[in-house]
């Protein structure tokens, strides 16, 4: 029985070559499109999802209260004394990364280019999954003049044809712009090369080096370790295990309004770094609220 219907539906298809070429180039094109986006919505939705333990990590951040606060409204800029109090007043944190970001010209002898510059804590690669192609991530960021490098930047500098671990102990030169002041120009020894992330992250990882850096190429503008016009900073926790996020976002808001300056019309909010992508825009570190799907 299936073959005469068979049969019937390519004699039908052949008598109607030009309906039959418009349907089945449209079924395919649909099909392609379909495709397409499915495989679009799937790479910005796994931005940061492969981190062990990501749905604990989030950005402190600031929410405006101002009636017309403008594209800042939301921002983790935060005093460095604030900082530091949050993540050792409160429990429940089981680990807290510090972020400063700017960008620097980075040369490696006759090679330099502008670079994202991220300083961070000793307990960066504690807190996210970061695997190292070369170098030991528990002690990679532990000396104050080690620098880390991703996997495409290491290899712009050196070439493909350099082994990762012979990068190891090579010196790079950072040049910072702070404000109001002259160059400052520093060397860093690379103490670590990261491998290939298993997926896309906002995280910008081009640069990486000991918080100590912050001081030194003098990216703060005041004593209260506020923020510069060279570059941004931010507190990341990760909360322990049971710790529910509204919970902590209560007692951190709690906290900050109790030591902030009199007068300061913001609330101290929780951003999940899983998701990030597809927040509203906060002005930090990393790249939040810049992903799109509307396309499809």
């Amino acid at each position: 029985m299936w073959k005469s219907n068979l049969i019937t539906a390519l004699r039908v298809l052949a008598r109607n070559r030009a309906i039959t070429l418009i349907n089945v180039i449209g079924l395919s094109a649909a099909l392609a499109v379909t495709i397409l986006c499915l495989l679009f919505v799937r790479y910005e939705t796994s931005f940061d999802t492969w981190h062990e333990r990501g749905e604990r990590i989030f950005a402190v951040y600031f929410e405006s209260l101002e009636p017309h606060s403008g594209p800042d409204r939301n921002s983790t800029l935060v005093r460095t004394r604030l900082a530091e109090l949050l993540r050792t007043t409160l429990a429940g944190i089981r680990e807290s990364v510090l972020m400063h970001r700017t960008f620097a010209q980075v040369s490696y002898g006759d090679a330099i280019f502008m670079k994202s510059v991220l300083a961070v804590d000793p307990a960066f690669f504690s807190m996210f999954t970061l695997p190292l192609a070369a170098g030991d991530a528990g002690t990679a960021l532990e000396a104050p003049h080690s620098v880390v490098l991703d996997h495409e930047t290491a290899r712009k500098y050196f070439g493909p044809a350099v082994p990762v671990h012979a990068m190891l102990g090579e010196r790079i030169r950072i040049r910072a712009f702070p404000p109001e002041e002259t160059q400052i120009e520093v060397e860093r020894t690379i103490t670590g090369v990261l491998a290939p992330l298993p997926g896309p992250s906002l995280l910008p990882l081009q640069v990486l080096v000991s918080s100590s850096a912050v001081e030194e190429l003098q990216l703060l503008q005041d004593t209260d370790g506020f923020y510069s016009v060279t570059g941004i900073n931010g507190l990341f926790i990760e909360l322990e295990e049971g710790v529910a996020p509204a919970e902590m976002e209560a007692r951190l808001a709690a906290l900050a309004d109790e030591h902030e300056s009199p007068g300061t019309k913001a609330r101290a909010r929780l951003q999940p770094l899983q998701g990030a992508r597809f927040a509203q825009e906060i002005r930090s570190p990393i790249p939040m609220g810049t992903g799109t799907a509307e396309h499809c």
